[in-house]
């Protein structure tokens, strides 16, 4: 258990758990946690025990990922909040298989998750996205104000967002995502979006971009949008304002054919760049 001002480095050398207690601010300086795909060891890379704040050390790279395959690279609880800080520090984040790079999975809700720095990589496994809710479950908010954010779903999965949902009994939901700085990479998962819901039932609340420089690619699939809803899943609304430096979209911006969104507004002077598919 991490307490408030520790500084974790270095390889975890045999299938421990590493939590981080309620309101600690917990320091990365090069962290290995590379988890092994066993059932018997029922955890995350990292769990959060609450609200909580990781920083990533100024040059330091730090890999954490999950161990039983169902779940995220790092988790934290509902109605909890994680903020991750840094500048020159990297984090790559994913699971073994089945659940988000930091996020829920398959088997757990989430709750929020705020990126104000560093350069991180998530990477969301079969069903689940890249950063939010797992298969079947729920996230809370997503802010990302600063630091350089690569996000990549997986199959039926957002890169930022919801995943699959595979029927109405088992959506995927996703708060609203607010995106105002920071270089912001993310891409879908076949029948996911970029940014927004993935497959089939799969809910994200609304979309916010006033700032930074974004990226967002759809993953494929007949219906699915870089920014907005994956295939049959459902968005709010949409609005990207002209305080963002660039918007570029590879998909198009929206709801998917027979899918629920709420208003798509792209205030005047908005740069947005459109790219082939």
């Amino acid at each position: 258990m991490a307490q408030d001002g520790d500084v974790l480095t270095g390889t975890l050398g045999g299938n421990y758990k590493i939590s981080v207690a309620n309101g600690a601010v917990v320091t990365l300086d090069g962290v290995t946690i590379n988890g092994t795909n066993d059932e018997a060891y029922n955890w995350a890379g990292i769990t959060c025990q609450g609200n909580n704040i990781i920083v990533l050390a100024d040059g330091s790279k730090n890999v954490v990922k999950g161990f039983n395959a169902t779940m995220p690279g790092i988790y934290v609880p509902e109605g909890c909040t994680l903020v991750i800080q840094g500048n020159t520090g990297t984090l790559d984040a994913s699971s073994n298989g089945e659940g988000c790079g930091i996020g829920g999975s398959k088997s757990i809700s989430c709750g929020n998750i705020e990126i104000q720095g560093g350069a991180i990589t998530a990477t969301g496994g079969e069903n689940n996205a890249g950063i939010g809710a797992g298969f079947g479950w729920d996230c809370g908010n997503i802010l990302i104000s600063g630091g350089t954010v690569t996000a990549q779903g997986g199959n039926q999965a957002a890169g930022i967002g919801s995943g699959n949902s595979d029927t109405s009994d088992t959506q995927s939901v996703c708060g609203t995502i607010t995106i105002n700085g920071g270089v912001v990479t993310a891409t879908g998962g076949y029948g996911g979006a970029g940014i927004g819901s993935g497959y089939q039932n799969s809910i994200v609340g609304n979309i916010t971009l006033s700032g930074g420089i974004i990226t967002a690619v759809a993953g494929e699939g007949k219906f699915t949008k870089a920014i907005g809803s994956g295939d049959y899943g459902d968005c709010r609304n949409i609005t990207i304002t002209k305080g963002v430096t660039s918007v570029t979209v590879t998909g198009d911006i929206g709801a998917s054919a027979g899918s629920y969104t709420g208003t798509v507004t792209i205030e005047e002077g908005a740069n947005i760049i459109y790219q082939d598919s």
